[in-house]
């Protein structure tokens, strides 16, 4: 015999979508900005943060370097460019599984906390 509980979440679901998105969007402009390489904080201080729309929002770099320290180019400049790569260590991080399960549970509460008053 199963028994199953249907729990509706539709009230939270807007503010708990939006929680989710923007803490994993925040951790990862985060944890970039802890791994780029600083030498005199531009490409740190261009680290931004945009919403595309409801399901998609972006981390991004507007420094004319990003690129380079990101994947390395040769066309820098330099033939033995060291790169740092910096946005896909900062999003594999935040998407992997413990770290989402920490980011899902601190933006559940918020949103059941938001809904509450």
């Amino acid at each position: 015999m199963s028994v199953e509980i249907l729990v509706d979440l539709s009230t939270y679901a807007d503010t708990l979508d939006r929680e989710v998105m923007e803490a994993v969007t925040l951790y990862t402009a985060n944890a970039a900005k802890r791994l780029v390489a600083v030498d005199t904080g531009n490409l740190k201080g261009s680290i931004q943060t945009e919403r595309i729309n409801n399901t998609t929002m972006q981390v991004f770099s507007t420094s004319v370097y990003a690129a380079a320290q990101e994947y390395g180019l040769r066309e820098f400049g330099k033939e033995n460019y060291n790169f740092n790569p910096y946005l896909r260590p900062a999003a594999a991080d935040a998407t992997s599984t413990g770290t989402m399960r920490k980011l899902v549970a601190g933006a559940s509460n918020n949103a059941l906390k938001r809904s509450k008053k």
